[in-house]
């Protein structure tokens, strides 16, 4: 199915895992993916999890992305384009919990102060393998000479690059999504991510919904380091770190270790009952 994104040109292609949006018994939770990926991994990723702790997913495509409206004008792929989609959809399905990964993560947290500034903020947050905070830095950077790549060389011999350089689940997730995406509008995303700003520390700290915050190790684009930070500033906030080796295994590690911090958010802020409670930093097994 299509929902309507935040601009009338704006259709995103979503999928719902678990009950139809039209059984309103569930609580909904809806999940935006990082750059280049799609609503696949985010099934992959949080289904599983999230229906196991009697929620509804609605994932879907960011604009410029897979099946959504193939945007190519970089000034419309922004940070706060893919939160005013993930706020439209969010809006549109009732979602009592948001989230995302990566860039995903970015968006979410705007979509959130935006929600929370309508007067329907969100539950909780679910956030997954942040990249960078504030100003765009180094890892942003690279997102530039990526969108250089392919339009030197084409996604598809990009991809025997990257496959053969740095195989792995990240490789094989990439492979797996890249080419179903438009390729003019996938360089202009690239391109819009690379020269964009994520939450500062101060944005964070003023996002008091509860989050679950989630770690990646040895992921020199999304540093362990950044998620560590965006735990410490968010006011509410559960953290766990998950390691390459089992989010290879098993993808839906990522989904049952965001939970997992979200349910000592909670508990923290006297909301019980999202999940486990086990201490803050301990690591998701």
């Amino acid at each position: 199915m299509h929902l309507p994104g935040a601009e009338p040109d704006i259709a995103l292609a979503a999928t719902v895992t678990g009950p139809p949006l039209s059984e309103g018994r569930l609580p909904t939770a809806v999940v935006a993916h990082g750059a280049g990926s799609d609503a696949g991994f985010v099934i992959r990723a949080f289904g599983r999890p999230l229906v196991e702790a009697g929620w509804r997913l609605v994932a879907f495509d960011l604009r410029g992305h897979r099946g959504s409206t193939p945007v190519v004008q970089s000034r419309r792929l922004r940070p706060a384009d893919h939160a005013a989609d993930l706020q439209a959809v969010a809006e549109r399905v009732s979602a009592s919990l948001i989230g995302g990964v990566s860039m995903g993560a970015h968006a979410a947290v705007l979509a959130a102060t935006g929600l929370a500034e309508a007067g329907r903020a969100p539950g909780g947050l679910l956030l997954a393998m942040p990249a960078w905070t504030g100003a765009p830095d180094a890892i942003a950077r690279a997102n530039l000479l990526q969108a250089d790549e392919i339009e030197r060389i084409g996604i598809e011999a990009a991809l025997r690059r990257i496959t053969r350089a740095f195989p792995g689940w990240v490789a094989d997730e990439l492979a797996g999504s890249w080419p179903r995406h438009d390729a003019a509008a996938f360089t202009a995303v690239l391109r819009a991510l690379g020269d964009s700003a994520a939450p500062t520390l101060a944005q964070l700290a003023a996002t008091s919904v509860p989050a679950g915050v989630v770690a990646l190790a040895g992921d020199p684009m999304h540093p362990a380091a950044v998620a560590g930070r965006w735990a410490a500033a968010l006011p509410v906030a559960g953290l766990r770190t998950v390691t390459q080796p089992e989010v290879a295994a098993d993808r839906a590690v990522l989904g049952r270790a965001a939970l997992a911090a979200l349910a000592v958010a909670a508990t923290d802020a006297g909301l019980p009952g999202l999940g486990d409670r086990r201490t803050r930093t301990q690591r998701f097994r």
